[in-house]
């Protein structure tokens, strides 16, 4: 019959076997956690580097005299001198 001594080594090396690969599983789950939420996390800031990307462009194309006549022409129906507007209606009612 084994020893009292080796009984309670051997209880006590699985026991603190159990508990390393407990914290193990828990912290390697906690990895893949971090790496979706920074895979993630990575996808938004591309998104948005590609929107101030957009933004700085129209800030370009809008600081120009062709940016400058293109907004009046489309948001305030301005027009060039000597142009012409021609009214189209529809009278089906």
């Amino acid at each position: 019959m084994p020893r009292l001594r080796w009984i309670f080594l051997a209880v006590g090396s699985l026991l603190i076997f159990l508990i390393i690969s407990t914290v193990l599983f828990f912290e390697l789950e906690r990895i893949a956690t971090l790496m979706y939420i920074s895979v993630e996390r990575n996808e938004q800031l591309a998104e948005k580097q590609s929107k101030v990307n957009e933004y700085r462009e129209q800030i370009e194309f809008y600081s120009t005299d062709e940016g400058i006549a293109y907004l009046g022409r489309e948001q305030y129906n301005f027009i060039f001198p000597g142009e012409r507007i021609f009214v189209i209606s529809n009278d089906r009612e």
